[in-house]
């Protein structure tokens, strides 16, 4: 298993990305523990943002976390009360691409690198799973192709919508896999 630090540009989200988990860390603690770096931008109507991109295995993660009010990266060892709730937003969460083929499989995945016990995590998504929608074009020529599958109708249609307003001559569909 390979985990490999991206770059920021490298998470091309077309959709909405799917929630995996909150970890018990905070990301000076995956920095220290992981070499994990993070990178801040602010977010609007959210504020600073600590954030990282991460491949393993070929599965891409957005790591993400809020900025402290000054601006600094936390650790859990400042914390008396890991499970403190207004602390929350300063923990590291996990989100894969809307397109993720198995959203559990990614979060079993990234425990397993990160050494990391399921039952440790601070907080997890309980509707993961293998994607269920498929987005697929069929051109003027009558080829067809399956372009992504999602997790949720919902955003499989979100992605159609925008595919369908560039005004290309192929017709775009969303079906049950």
């Amino acid at each position: 298993m390979n985990l490999e630090q991206l770059a920021k540009e490298d998470w091309n989200e077309i959709g909405s990305s799917v929630y995996l988990s909150t970890f018990n860390l905070y990301p000076q603690d995956v920095e220290s523990n992981y070499g994990i770096v993070f990178f801040q931008y602010v977010e609007e109507g959210l504020g600073l943002q600590n954030a990282s991109v991460v491949k393993i295995d070929g599965v891409i993660y957005l790591l993400y976390a809020a900025a402290d009010e000054s601006g600094t990266i936390g650790s859990i060892i400042d914390d008396n009360d890991s499970n403190n709730e207004n602390r929350e937003a300063l923990k590291v969460s996990v989100n894969v691409l809307s397109y993720c083929q198995d959203s559990k499989v990614a979060l079993d995945l990234i425990c397993e690198a990160l050494s990391i016990n399921v039952t440790e995590l601070y907080n997890y998504n309980e509707n993961l799973g293998r994607a269920k929608w498929q987005l697929s074009r069929l051109d003027d020529n009558g080829n067809e192709e399956v372009m992504f599958v999602f997790l949720d109708e919902n955003c499989a249609n979100l992605v159609r919508d925008r595919y369908e307003k560039k005004g290309h001559k192929q017709h775009y569909y969303v079906n049950e896999i």
